[in-house]
C-alpha cells in the first residue's frame, strides 16, 4: 500500500488532466464529452477517498509528500503534500466535480466539448492549489 501512498497526489492531479485531453481528442457526438467528464470526475473522487482513510492523525506536518527536483538552476521542484486542512479541501473538490458535471448535463447545449475540457482543467488547477507545497 506504500506505493499508492507515494503517488496518490500525483494521480489525483493527473487524472482530470488526462480526462481533459481525452475529451479534447474525442469527437463531439451526443453526450460523449459529458460521459467522459463524469467518468473522469468519479475516478478522481474515488482516488481522493483514499486520503482520509490513510491519513495518520497522530503525525504532524504534511503527509503523502512528493518532492522531485525538476530544474537545477533556478531550483524548481515538483513538491506536493497535504495537511489536515487541505485533505478535506481535496476531498470536497473531488466530491463537487461529479456534482458539477451532473448539474451541467442538460444545461450546456453548445460547445460541450470545450466546456468539459475547461471544467476538467479547472479541477486540475483546484487540486494543484490545495496540494502544492
Amino acid at each position: 500500500m506504500n506505493a499508492i501512498n507515494d503517488s496518490i497526489l500525483t494521480l489525483i492531479l493527473l487524472v482530470p488532466l488526462a480526462g481533459a485531453v481525452i475529451v479534447a481528442l474525442a469527437p463531439d457526438r451526443a453526450k460523449l464529452p459529458n460521459w467522459i467528464a463524469l467518468l473522469t470526475s468519479l475516478v478522481t473522487f474515488g482516488l481522493t477517498l483514499h486520503l482520509p482513510f490513510h491519513y495518520a492523525l497522530q503525525r504532524s506536518g504534511f503527509q503523502f509528500v512528493v518532492n522531485k527536483p525538476w530544474i537545477d538552476s533556478p531550483a524548481i521542484a515538483y513538491h506536493v503534500g497535504i495537511d489536515g486542512l487541505s485533505l478535506w479541501l481535496v476531498v470536497l473538490a473531488g466530491l463537487l466535480a461529479p456534482v458539477g458535471v451532473l448539474a451541467s448535463w442538460n444545461a450546456i447545449q453548445s460547445r460541450r466539448k470545450v466546456f468539459f475540457v475547461l471544467f476538467l482543467l479547472q479541477q486540475t488547477a483546484m487540486f494543484g492549489v490545495f496540494i502544492s507545497l
